[in-house]
């Protein structure tokens, strides 16, 4: 009976081994595409968030000031110029933390343009 603990154990204890080692890969493996990705996409990425479990990223571009958005663990990246984002909000747990939006900048842009001529603008 003690014997067949001990194996029981053992192979118990190899199991979990094997599936770290194998999470390990699978982990080697995503942050490779993640890699692959953004040199495809010409991103020289100043800061990056990458979630947890390693499906989704945000990267900034400062430098040539980009925005990129990879999901689908890592196949799929959208990229987007900093000028062409009009508003952006940060959610957690269904309350807004942080929340901006350009698109007052540049209506009050165009109605000191309307008001003033090109000064206001």
């Amino acid at each position: 009976m003690f014997f067949v603990l001990i194996i029981s154990i053992y192979l118990k204890a190899q199991v979990s081994k094997q599936r770290a080692k194998t999470h390990e890969e699978e982990s080697k493996q995503r942050m490779n595409k993640f890699k692959k990705n953004i040199v495809e996409h010409g991103l020289q990425v100043s800061k990056k968030y990458i979630s947890a479990d390693m499906e989704t990223a945000i990267l900034l571009d400062e430098q040539s000031q980009k925005l990129g958005i990879m999901y689908s663990k890592m196949k799929v990246t959208k990229t987007y110029a900093y000028k062409d984002i009009l508003e952006v909000e940060i959610v957690e747990d269904g309350t807004t933390l942080i929340k901006t939006s350009r698109g007052s900048q540049l209506g009050g842009a165009i109605l000191g343009g309307a008001i003033a001529g090109g000064v206001g603008a």
